[in-house]
């Protein structure tokens, strides 16, 4: 904000001993830091949008884990029913319903769980495109970062660029 000032008043009036490459040094700093801005605030969103969405994530495979050993427990049920019915033939129409109904819920169970497979499947393809631009938002932090480091020694200058590092070390953990 302060070389902001200082270019600010150049502009107005020149100043006797700033030269024309001070200016035009401070000039690349300011536009720098707006490109640094900018993928800081897309690295943000996508930060906040693929935490969410691995939240969501998250619960939909413990969801999809439960459904799966509700499924076994199911199909055991639905064995086990089916044995009880050709053992024992006095309370085959009994038994029989049983085990329709044991397979129903099987059927209704499995149906849960190719659904949440498939929401699941969905969730990680649209996070799929916000990964690539994380991967790509990464490269440009590196390299606008390094940049602005190695201009920041040959000025003799120091540019805040803490937060742009704490993005990436974000971005980088995400992935």
């Amino acid at each position: 904000m302060n070389n902001l000032k200082k270019v600010y008043k150049h502009l107005k009036k020149p100043i006797k001993g700033l030269s024309k490459t001070e200016l035009t040094t401070e000039k690349v700093e300011l536009g720098i830091v707006d490109d640094l801005n900018k993928i800081d605030n897309s690295s943000q969103s996508i930060i906040k949008e693929v935490k969410d969405r691995n939240a969501i994530l998250d619960k939909q495979k413990k969801l999809l884990e439960k459904a799966l050993q509700n499924i076994k427990k199911d199909a055991a049920t639905a064995d086990k029913l089916r044995d009880k019915f050709f053992d024992l033939e006095d309370k085959y129409e009994s038994a029989k319903q049983e085990s329709n109904r044991a397979d129903k819920v099987l059927d209704s169970t499995s149906k849960g769980y190719e659904n949440l497979k498939s929401s699941v499947k969905t969730l990680e393809r649209k996070n799929e495109p916000k990964i690539k631009e994380a991967r790509k938002n990464i490269g440009l932090l590196d390299k606008l970062i390094s940049n602005a480091d190695k201009m920041a020694k040959e000025l003799g200058v120091k540019i805040p660029i803490n937060q742009y590092v704490k993005t990436l070390q974000n971005l980088r953990k995400l992935l």
